[in-house]
């Protein structure tokens, strides 16, 4: 009967064993930890009052893991971030002025009619006025077409700016004699307009539409639109050309990085924009206006702050709009923001101690654009050009820096790698981007307890046997193998 009943044992064991090594690698930890038990009441002199205190205590364990059974983090404890907000930039063709958003009432329709009528002599002005410098835009244009011949880049059409010149210089040659002609054709424009203006505020209601049926065909006879849209043309294939000069001579990239504050509560998140212009190329200002965040999160804070070489002489910048130092190789933008962590306990019965977790969450990555002030002179272009270089940003998150020792688990597959007093967490397979939150919201992080008894380079190689997912089975496998033994060892007082 006693080698039955220790066959039954040593069976348990080496079952216990193999669905270990199948399922979870904790279950041998307990089996070794019954035998070890098993060890002790063997070796003892009171074997039996061993056996039932060892006994009665596992089942006192047992029962309150069956009465208290809260498993998982209780409903309500996760709390979501709100949604970030990036700002549209509108912004005018001629000079970037900001977008005004007009609150209020709107005004009677025969106001507004007037007003309409304002903004389309407003216009016709304004085109007008920019016409009387077709010729200088025809000379200067030409002088920037023989000095992109001279770069002989290969893999830019000047054919459409030569032919947008030519158009521009034939429509004002075939209109107008001379300069003095041109500008005597703005001033008749000007004393039409000024009479239009006279004749509709005289008018009654009811013989407004007429005279607006009037104006437009008699307008045409004094208009420089024609010549207006040759000109916008022509600086259109203007900027095309040079931006697609500059775009091979301007390199710029970002990379991504978020660091946990846990004494703070806060991610800070982390763009370093790099920006490295062509040895023939100044670049004497950065306008980052459209890398401003709006979000109604409290305790957001964002800063935007340049360096040249060392991260460590970064300096924080107030306005988005700022100089640089034009002979510095190269230029880093450090965007940096803070985010609430909302770092909470994880309550549950299956830990020695409370777990910590937290949601990483990162904004919508829209591309936006840098506006680049240059001095071209050396390429013979322009002393001062606004260059706008569209940044993509959805690029690799490259590493998510922990405290020391603290991290635990994820619901993303990371490679955790031990740096500067820190846990650098880096992806091990596919690479996280921030368009990835835009499908999956955040990535739960489980930290282990504050305190060093958990976090150290022990625990954090064997973290896995801190905790086990069927804690019930094991101590159920445990009060058997006891049980069996306390069988054994009372045949053995016995007999």
């Amino acid at each position: 009967m006693k080698k039955f009943v220790w066959g039954v044992w040593l069976a348990i064991v080496i079952l216990g064993l193999i669905l270990g090594i199948l399922y979870n690698y904790l279950w041998p930890v307990i089996i070794i930890l019954s035998i070890i038990i098993g060890l002790i009441v063997l070796w003892s002199s009171r074997k039996t009052k061993w056996v039932q205190v060892i006994f009665f205590l596992i089942l006192i364990i047992l029962v309150i893991f069956l009465v208290k059974s809260d498993f998982y983090p209780k409903s309500g404890s996760l709390k979501s971030y709100s949604e970030f907000h990036i700002p549209l930039l509108a912004r005018l063709l001629s000079n970037g002025a900001d977008y005004i958003e007009i609150s209020g009432s709107y005004p009677p329709d025969e106001d507004m009619e007037k007003e309409r009528f304002e903004q389309s002599c407003f216009q016709y002005m304004s085109q007008a006025r920019s016409s009387e410098h077709s010729g200088i835009l025809i000379s200067e244009a030409r002088k920037i077409l023989n000095a992109l011949r001279k770069m002989e880049e290969k893999n830019i059409d000047l054919s459409k700016l030569s032919s947008a010149i030519e158009e521009l210089d034939r429509v004002i040659k075939s209109r107008f004699s001379s300069l003095t002609d041109l500008r005597s054709k703005v001033r008749d424009l000007e004393t039409f307009l000024d009479s239009s203006r006279a004749k509709r505020s005289q008018m009654k209601a009811d013989e407004l539409a007429d005279f607006e049926k009037d104006f437009k065909l008699q307008v045409l006879h004094y208009s420089l639109e024609s010549e207006y849209g040759h000109m916008e043309k022509l600086l259109y294939e203007l900027d095309n050309s040079i931006s697609q000069v500059l775009s091979s001579k301007i390199s710029v990239g970002s990379t991504l990085s978020t660091k946990l504050n846990e004494e703070s509560n806060n991610w800070i998140l982390e763009e370093t924009i790099s920006i490295t212009p062509n040895p023939s190329i100044a670049l004497t200002r950065i306008d980052v206006s459209e890398l401003k965040l709006e979000t109604k999160i409290k305790q957001f804070n964002q800063e935007i702050a340049i360096y040249y070489e060392d991260p460590k002489d970064s300096r924080i910048k107030e306005e988005m709009s700022f100089a640089v130092n034009r002979d510095a190789p190269q230029v880093f933008v450090k965007n940096q923001f803070s985010i609430p962590a909302n770092i909470n306990e994880l309550s549950t019965s299956f830990k020695p101690a409370n777990m910590k977790y937290t949601l990483l969450r990162w904004p919508n990555p829209f591309p936006v654009k840098l506006k680049l002030s240059l001095d071209l002179t050396k390429l013979e272009l322009a002393e001062e050009y606004t260059h706008f270089v569209v940044l993509e940003r959805d690029n690799p998150i490259e590493t998510i820096e922990l405290p020391e020792y603290s991290y635990y688990t994820s619901a993303y597959e990371f490679k955790r790698i031990h740096r500067s007093n820190s846990d650098i967490l880096v992806t091990s397979s596919k690479e996280l981007r921030p368009s990835y939150f835009r499908t999956h919201n955040n990535i739960w992080l489980e930290l282990l307890p504050e305190n060093y008894l958990f976090r150290n380079p022990i625990i954090q190689k064997y973290k896995e046997m801190i905790i086990s997912e069927n804690l019930l089975t094991l101590l159920t496998i445990l009060l058997v193998t006891t049980f069996f033994t306390t069988i054994v060892f009372k045949k053995d007082h016995n007999g």
